[in-house]
Formats: structure tokens, C-alpha cells, sequence
């Protein structure tokens, strides 16, 4: 079973409404992009085990950062490592917009 899922599919899953999105991109990088995913969380990669308590057991959880890089893969892996079904973006957010995913201002 793969660790992460392109653009498209995380497009076709949001049409389905079957997930749980969590932008946890360092605050550095979402500070710089002012943009985020229209319905993602908010989760910090620094205190993960803050916000990783309260997520759905029932439902598939997708990661973003800013690439799909290192972020991305080792939250997805303390996830899984919790029995959450856990995936990041591949290529993070910035996948997400070059396939033409809706992004919205982030409020402050």
C-alpha cells in the first residue's frame, strides 16, 4: 500500500467527502504561501501529538506540506504508526495548485 496519493486523487476524494485533510507545513513555509486548501485542519508537525488525539479512527487521513517532501512523510509515518490510515499529497500544496486545486486566503 503506497504512502501518499497524487493531486487528482486527493481532488476525486474531496468530491467524495471520505477524508480528513490536515495542512502541516512549518509555519515558515504557510506564513511565506499565504494560501491554504478550502476545509483542510490545521496541523502544526511540531505538536503532532496535540492534534493527532482528536483525529477520526473511521476515516482516511491526507497530509499536505509545502512539497511532499521530508514533512510530509514522517507525519505520515508517526500516523500510520498511531493505526491511523494516513497519506500525504505528493508534491505537497504546491502539486495541489499546479493542477489547478482551489486554494483560498488564509485567514490570520
Amino acid at each position: 500500500m503506497s504512502d501518499s496519493i497524487t493531486a487528482e486523487q486527493l481532488f476525486a476524494m474531496r468530491r467524495s467527502g471520505d477524508c480528513t485533510l490536515i495542512d502541516i507545513r512549518r509555519e515558515t513555509d504557510l506564513q511565506a504561501d499565504g494560501t491554504v486548501v478550502p476545509g483542510a485542519m490545521r496541523g502544526n508537525p511540531e505538536s503532532l501529538d496535540t492534534w493527532a488525539r482528536s483525529l477520526p479512527a473511521h476515516e482516511q487521513v491526507i497530509v499536505y506540506c509545502a512539497r511532499g517532501g521530508s514533512v510530509s512523510k514522517s507525519v505520515t509515518a508517526e500516523l500510520r504508526a498511531r493505526g491511523l490510515d494516513a497519506k500525504y499529497v505528493e508534491g505537497g500544496i504546491a502539486a495541489w495548485k499546479d493542477f489547478g486545486g482551489e486554494v483560498i486566503r488564509r485567514k490570520q
